[in-house]
């Protein structure tokens, strides 16, 4: 898997949680998708990426979510992506 195309999934992850924050009524759902879009926005704007530290970041984001029961759900999205 190239370095484009995680920045890709990484970038449609992002819109797929924004979707769901935006549209969400409960504060800490709300709080639980912030903190996800934080953590995709730090990794997007640093400027060493590598095809290492991308698959890195993926099963990080992966295993972040799942330890989250209000994220949890995130896992299936993110699991296409770590598993390609």
């Amino acid at each position: 898997m190239s370095v484009g195309s995680v920045l890709e999934g990484v970038k449609d992850l992002y819109g797929i949680v924004l979707f769901f924050r935006d549209n969400c009524v409960d504060d800490d759902l709300y709080e639980a998708l912030d903190r996800v879009l934080r953590m995709i926005e730090e990794f997007l704007m640093s400027s060493d990426v590598s095809e290492e530290k991308a698959k890195d970041f993926m099963n990080e984001l992966y295993s972040f979510v799942r330890s989250n029961p209000l994220t949890k759900f995130l896992s299936i999205y993110v699991r296409d992506y770590v598993t390609a």
